[in-house]
């Protein structure tokens, strides 16, 4: 009696039960695929999350390597006594703020300090003029105690992603007092 029921024309199963073997067979392909749809977004995105984090990873993995780069040259110069106490805080000062001061839009290609008798930076940066002029100039403004050595400035073609690369040598110049 119940089974009258569902199979009657007018019943959506009865309606389901008329159609066509290959009729049949698309609608539960189609209910199919929806189903699976759903598992398969979710999986797509924890991918590219996956991704995202591997490739912060890295990014830190690099920072980590050049930082102990940094130290194991800093206590070389150390050890040898052409760095002292003031000239590691006068460069742990100009390190912090160049990193509070370079936008996002500056990328850095090369930054490295040269342990002279007057410690010196290296920096590459690529980027847009008007962020690297803004930089640049709040840089100087807030140490003194830099001098520049060099400034180029070259024009790229990748219209994309930059249109400037500077290359800057700067020293750090101690106030005898």
């Amino acid at each position: 009696m119940k089974l009258q029921r569902l199979t009657h024309p007018q019943h959506s199963f009865g309606k389901l039960a008329d159609l066509s073997v290959w009729q049949q067979s698309g609608l539960f392909c189609l209910i199919l695929c929806l189903i699976l749809t759903l598992p398969l977004k979710d999986w797509l995105q924890l991918n590219a999350r996956v991704q995202q984090l591997r490739e912060e990873n890295e990014n830190k993995v690099e920072q980590l390597t050049h930082q102990q780069k940094i130290l194991a040259t800093l206590r070389k110069h150390s050890e040898n006594g052409e760095f002292t106490a003031e000239s590691a805080a006068k460069i742990a000062a100009v390190n912090q703020y160049i990193r509070e001061l370079l936008p996002h839009h500056l990328s850095v290609l090369h930054n490295q300090w040269e342990m002279r008798q007057s410690p010196q930076l290296s920096l590459h940066l690529q980027g847009n003029f008007t962020d690297f002029s803004a930089f640049f100039t709040a840089l100087l403004q807030k140490d003194t105690q830099l001098d520049i050595l060099r400034l180029a400035i070259y024009r790229t073609d990748n219209e994309h992603f930059a249109s400037i690369q500077a290359e800057i040598s700067l020293q750090l110049a101690f106030n005898e007092e």
